[in-house]
């Protein structure tokens, strides 16, 4: 009888703190191969490990003496996730993101089959990692992007023109909606969850008195060189809005669904934030909570084409607070209730885990 195929992902970050893309694409994977895989994760220090993510994966930690965001943090992480994978010898390789591709320059073992799951942009890292994508290009079979227009212009810039492809949405919820919580019981505010800064997610705008007045809760960390001044001037605000600091990602679900819209803000700083693919974007939704967002392509295509959610004209202050505005207006309305329910219908029929993952299945082989 002919042995289950060895499984194994290289992750870029520690797993059970973000990115559930990992977690579910490889208990699919595994899945459809019908046996057991493990992921292999750097050492972030502050990040207790998660020994298990999923029916199907375990987490093997590479340990680390430095952050593996530092330069030499990654090559160590690099090293020994190559010697790990030569050690297990695997059937099948997933690497995850730019910052994981170098091990196909170190590995002596070759894989049956290599997938290179792109979960953030590769132009981001830098000009010597495109590179190193022309030099490993001829080790990919399938490639996977999350955003169709990053997809447009990383593939040719990194040599990656011949690989089949597949567009997933880091959309990991299940297909099923539950009941979303009635307007009547929602408390009627905007939930903005994630990272705070100025630059990346112009949280500045939360400072000023045309969103000080609105009824909006801040969930995240706050980051930026400036990140003490606006921690303590969005805590200070004695106005409607508030900001609750960072609370773990199960906490922030159970509260998502009493919101009655969710915001998603990317400052257009870059391709990397342009075309960005938030993973709020896609829970906001599958809880049945109107999004809001800036105009980046993938988030108003989807808005527009399930009238879901509501697109700001412009990344102005200006747009945003009208946008907020009107979405004022229309809560507890029939309109209201209409994009709540088409969410749900967005959830049915594309926006979930397994209409996602059909899109790789398909171009899987069969047997290793």
């Amino acid at each position: 009888m002919t042995p289950p195929p060895r499984i194994i992902g290289v992750s870029d970050v520690s797993l059970g703190y973000g990115s559930p893309q990992i977690g579910a694409f490889m208990n699919s994977i595994a899945d459809h191969f019908s046996t057991d895989a493990m992921i292999l994760e750097p050492d972030e220090h502050s990040k207790k490990p998660v020994h298990r993510v999923g029916t199907h994966c375990s987490v093997k930690r590479i340990p680390l003496p430095t952050s593996p965001f530092s330069t030499t943090g990654r090559r160590l992480y690099i090293l020994n996730a190559a010697r790990e994978l030569d050690r297990q010898k695997p059937d099948l390789l997933v690497l995850f993101c730019s910052f994981t591709v170098p091990v196909l320059l170190r590995m002596k073992h070759r894989p049956k089959f290599t997938l290179y799951n792109a979960i953030e942009s590769i132009a981001a890292y830098g000009e010597s990692d495109i590179e190193i994508h022309r030099i490993v290009s001829d080790q990919i079979d399938l490639l996977v992007f999350p955003e169709e227009n990053r997809a447009v212009h990383d593939i040719p810039r990194a040599g990656l023109r011949e690989i089949p492809l597949a567009i997933t949405y880091n959309a990991v919820n299940e297909r099923t909606l539950r009941e979303p919580t009635p307007a009547s019981k929602r408390n009627g505010r905007f939930l903005y969850s994630g990272t705070l800064s100025r630059e990346n997610t112009l949280a500045g705008y939360f400072l000023e008195d045309e969103l000080q007045q609105l009824p909006i809760d801040l969930f995240g960390n706050v980051s930026g060189p400036d990140a003490e001044d606006l921690s303590h001037r969005l805590s200070a605000s004695e106005k409607a809005l508030t900001y609750q600091g960072y609370i773990p990602a199960e906490s922030l679900a159970v509260l998502r669904e009493k919101y009655a819209f969710s915001l998603t803000l990317w400052a257009p700083i870059n391709e990397n934030q342009l075309y960005a693919a938030p993973n709020k974007f896609f829970e906001a939704i599958a809880a049945g909570v109107p999004p809001i967002t800036t105009p980046h392509p993938q988030c108003k295509m989807l808005i527009e084409r399930y009238d879901c959610g509501l697109v700001a004209p412009d990344w102005s202050i200006e747009g945003l607070s009208s946008t907020l505005e009107s979405a004022r207006r229309i809560y507890g309305t029939p309109r209201y209730a209409e994009l709540v329910a088409n969410c749900a219908r967005a959830v049915r029929e594309e926006l979930n885990w397994e209409a996602q993952f059909a899109k790789v299945q398909r171009l899987l082989p069969t047997a290793l």
